[in-house]
């Protein structure tokens, strides 16, 4: 018994030894074990681990609060050189639009991924980050620094052809 009793960690090592880089976390974080009661990133809309477009990548981040009357904040921990995120919906879920258009010289020698870091923050303090692969492919289309825009549903073309014959 005495045995069993010397090999077991004191509380400081049993501490150190839960210490792991954060699963998700930006690279080279270390935290102790998250709190299960954390807010959770929820997988769609939050992509699950990488996210691919052409010239701009923008997808929706998402978290949940697990406590009652929880609210959550969104915030970009580190990102690709110019990236940003919408103002942070404080809610629960809470939400944010994560952006990045890299130059078109940065996608002149192929494809462009980065990653991008999030943290989810409810009001208690509890927090768990997330980070993504985002990738930018670049093309044709990107030398001009803009995405092209997505054609109109049918029904609005509709209306629109409609409104130019009645205009003539």
């Amino acid at each position: 018994q005495q045995q069993q009793q010397q090999q077991m960690p004191s509380p400081a090592m049993a501490a150190q030894q839960q210490m792991q880089q954060a699963p998700g976390g930006p690279p080279g974080a270390q935290q102790s074990t998250i709190d299960p009661m954390a807010p959770s990133f929820v997988v769609p809309p939050t992509p699950a681990a990488a996210y691919t477009a052409p010239c701009k990548v923008q997808f929706t981040v998402q978290a949940l609060g697990l406590h009652q009357h929880d609210s959550i904040t969104i915030s970009l921990l580190s990102g690709p050189p110019g990236s940003s995120i919408s103002t942070p919906i404080t809610s629960n879920p809470g939400s944010t639009v994560f952006t990045w258009q890299p130059q078109p010289a940065q996608l002149a020698s192929g494809p462009n991924s980065q990653q991008a870091c999030f943290q989810a923050r409810d009001r208690t303090g509890l927090a768990r980050n997330k980070c993504i692969t985002v990738t930018a492919t670049g093309g044709a289309n990107c030398e001009a620094g803009a995405s092209p825009a997505p054609p109109p549903p049918p029904q609005q073309q509709q209306q629109q052809q409609q409104q130019q014959q009645q205009q003539q």
